[in-house]
């Protein structure tokens, strides 16, 4: 009996002001640590969902593959493809264009032109007004320049050790029509590689 009297009475002893204090910090920390790695989480489950569509939309497309100048890269199914030289108008110089019909009266350029790398086309850019932001095209650092204005295209300049190419987007569509083309344009460009066989 005495010994259940002393644990009541060591029970009645008040926690320090500082104990309490760590004592609530330790489980508001800790909670709060649970509920960022939950938030965070989910961040992350939403932003890969996205990607799953794009590559399944991808998967469908054919592949064009340039031996001249050793790079590959998809493209919608169904889009015209214009190599170098090619009528009905003079090709692309030293490269291919596709175009994806987006409805009656819009459609969205790609162009692809080897040896097209040219410093004083990025300067001019630049001083247009383009926004210049960095990419990797297939692990190599790309200079990428996107016009402010709407319909005013982008351009992106990459060198590899054999070859430099410059990328291009383009067209005739409406601004409801400029995202699908942004989005094609975005999705092409993450199929471009360099061949292995130069």
């Amino acid at each position: 009996m005495m010994f259940i009297n002393n644990m009541f009475k060591n029970m009645n002893k008040k926690i320090s002001v500082k104990t309490g204090i760590i004592i609530i910090l330790v489980v508001v920390l800790f909670c709060g640590g649970i509920l960022a790695y939950q938030y965070w989480n989910m961040l992350k489950q939403k932003a890969e969902v996205p990607e799953l569509v794009i590559v399944d939309e991808i998967l469908s497309w054919e592949n064009y593959n340039n031996e001249k100048y050793a790079y590959q890269i998809k493209y919608p199914s169904g889009a015209n493809v214009q190599k170098e030289g090619e009528p009905p108008f003079p090709g692309p110089p030293l490269g291919v264009q596709f175009s994806v019909q987006l409805n009656e009266s819009s459609y969205c350029n790609v162009g692809v032109e080897a040896n097209g790398f040219n410093q004083y086309e990025i300067d001019d850019l630049r001083g247009k007004g383009y926004t210049e932001s960095t990419v990797s095209v297939d692990g190599v650092s790309a200079v990428r320049l996107t016009s402010n204005e709407s319909g005013g295209g982008e351009f992106i300049y990459l060198k590899d050790a054999n070859n430099d190419f410059r990328i291009t987007r383009g067209g005739s569509f409406g601004a409801e029509n400029e995202a699908k083309c942004i989005k094609i344009f975005n999705q092409m460009i993450s199929t471009f590689i360099f061949s292995f066989w130069k």
